[in-house]
């Protein structure tokens, strides 16, 4: 009789575990979440156009504070030929921390060369935000044309900064 006791108690308890853990589970899974979904992209929207005009100066823009992830780029060539554009992280040397002034000293990456065909849009989306990592206190994409052109090139930026 006293191991049956034993064995009856020890079910009963099982039974209420599996039946508190299947009470708890979705709260502790949404707390999981949670806590997940506040340490990545999105937290603040970000958009802004960049008019490279007639030099092959960098341009530089971005939210000055925080980690910028862009995540789509688009390019609009106005001109008859083709544009070669440099996109990159920069270091800024004269700049005060969480602005995007001063001068390009170096770039970081990311970095790479995109061509835009004469007279047209190209729209490049990142699904995983291509990351700009702060450089001397300040978070910034920069862009520059390696051609002095006849009408405008203008390059928008789309994302997050968290």
């Amino acid at each position: 009789m006293k191991i049956l006791k034993t064995v009856l108690c020890l079910t009963a308890s099982v039974a209420a575990l599996a039946i508190l853990g299947a009470l708890a589970a979705p709260k502790v899974r949404a707390a999981i979440k949670a806590t997940f979904v506040e340490v990545v992209f999105p937290s603040r929207p970000y958009s802004y156009t960049i008019p490279l005009g007639l030099s092959t100066d960098y341009k530089v823009a971005g939210p000055g504070t925080g980690t910028l992830g862009v995540t789509s780029l688009t390019f609009r060539n106005a001109d008859v030929n083709p544009q070669d554009v440099w996109v990159a992280n920069p270091v800024l040397s004269g700049n005060a921390p969480g602005t995007c002034s001063g001068t390009v000293s170096n770039t970081n990456e990311p970095g790479f060369y995109i061509t835009v065909p004469a007279r047209s849009t190209l729209h490049l989306p990142y699904p995983t935000p291509l990351v700009f990592n702060p450089n001397n206190g300040s978070s910034c994409i920069a862009v520059q044309d390696n051609l002095s052109r006849t009408y405008g090139l203008n390059v928008t930026i789309n994302g997050f900064v968290n």
